[in-house]
């Protein structure tokens, strides 16, 4: 296979890794939210030099389209766009809870999966693994953050991803909402929607709910 480069920092971790096949691939996660932009281009060039290959050599770039942090996203994407117009290489986008859900895949016959993002103060997107999987985005809610414990009750979920902490007893909870980039790799191989051309110009992030930007006021 050709080399792959994946890009999440949709959420509190920044993940990167190159995929050139399952026993030849490496990563590097940054477990922090600040100074990501920072340090993103040399993870980048440390995790192709690890495999001994150049940036020039990717054929492609996967990144994670949402739903999670306005600021890490935008991020992902511009940097996902400005590599495939400086090698004229295709954009390959994954929704979040796509890779989150199939890093569980092994558990989804024994669990009932849900996963809760927060997006705001009070509020959070949510997505049972089932309905999603039929439906994809489809089947994002936002909702308040007060709701969450009867939303797990009404879908008779036992196994959470979240990092929102809940203290429902019977649930399995994983607190990380930042698929590993090798899994955002494989899902975006698999069945990531492929953009090309002048296509890439006019991508954006799934944002699901609007932000709302504040302008700063000048300070006299």
């Amino acid at each position: 296979m050709t080399p792959v480069l994946a890009i999440d920092t949709s959420a509190g971790k920044c993940g990167i890794a190159v995929f050139i096949s399952e026993k030849l691939n490496s990563y590097s996660i940054l477990d922090k939210e600040r100074g990501q932009a920072k340090q993103i281009h040399s993870m980048i060039d440390s995790v192709c030099s690890s495999l001994d290959i150049s940036l020039k050599e990717i054929k492609s770039v996967v990144v994670t389209e949402g739903p999670g942090s306005f600021t890490g996203l935008r991020l992902g994407f511009s940097l996902a766009k400005s590599i495939s117009f400086a090698l004229n290489i295709p954009v390959i986008t994954v929704p979040v809870f796509e890779a989150l859900f199939a890093e569980q895949d092994n558990l989804k016959d024994v669990f009932n999966i849900a996963s809760a993002i927060k997006a705001s103060s009070t509020e959070m997107y949510f997505a049972v693994e089932k309905d999603f999987r039929e439906c994809n985005s489809n089947k994002i809610e936002v909702i308040s953050i007060s709701d969450l414990d009867k939303k797990l009750v009404d879908f008779s979920i036992n196994f959470l991803i979240s990092d929102i902490n809940t203290t429902l007893p019977g649930i399995v909870i994983k607190n990380s909402v930042s698929p590993h980039p090798l899994q955002v790799v494989k899902c975006g191989l698999k069945s990531g929607k492929v953009f090309t051309g002048e296509e890439i110009d006019l991508l954006s992030p799934n944002y699901i709910k609007p932000f709302l930007i504040k302008e700063r006021k000048n300070v006299k």
